[in-house]
């Protein structure tokens, strides 16, 4: 199995002299992100909650995935809440 069917990297952000965090969502629906430095390393994974992570997607600068592909229950809990 390639590791990188089992994830989808949702958004990033650069915070200089080579730390970079990543939001990324499991083929499961579960959302985490990783801490890495310029030298590939991974620091830290956080699991998030739905909640943080479409916050943490709204704050960084940079979106890999659309919103709505990212989370597409957020649509129905909008339109149903």
């Amino acid at each position: 199995m390639n590791p990188e069917e089992a994830y989808l990297l949702l958004a990033s952000a650069d915070f200089g002299e080579g730390f970079t965090v990543l939001l990324y969502k499991t083929a499961g629906g579960k959302y985490f992100a990783c801490e890495r430095t310029t030298w590939g390393k991974t620091e830290r994974i956080m699991t998030l909650q739905k909640s943080q992570a479409m916050k943490t997607y709204r704050e960084f600068p940079i979106h890999h995935t659309e919103f709505e592909v990212a989370f597409p229950e957020a649509e129905l809990e909008q339109t149903t809440g």
